[in-house]
């Protein structure tokens, strides 16, 4: 099995849940890995896998750009 059959195929609360632990024990920094994919930085929970767990199964939020104007017709 390659490394990207891999990937493709973990569960992807697995696949970041296994990154936040890897990147907490090689670092003193506490960071998140949502936050570092640029998802938030807000804890939901008690630990990362259950916040990271109640991440995936939250509704995506979309942000509309309030600054942009509509095309000229």
């Amino acid at each position: 099995m390659t490394n990207r059959e891999r990937i493709i195929k973990t569960n992807p609360a697995d696949l970041l849940c296994d990154m936040q632990r890897r990147h907490s024990a090689c670092t003193t920094a506490r960071l998140c890995v949502l936050e570092l994919l640029g998802f938030g930085g807000y804890c939901l929970a008690a630990t990362c896998d259950e916040c990271i767990r109640d991440w995936l199964g939250r509704e995506e939020v979309t942000h509309h750009d309030d600054t942009r104007r509509p095309p000229m017709v």
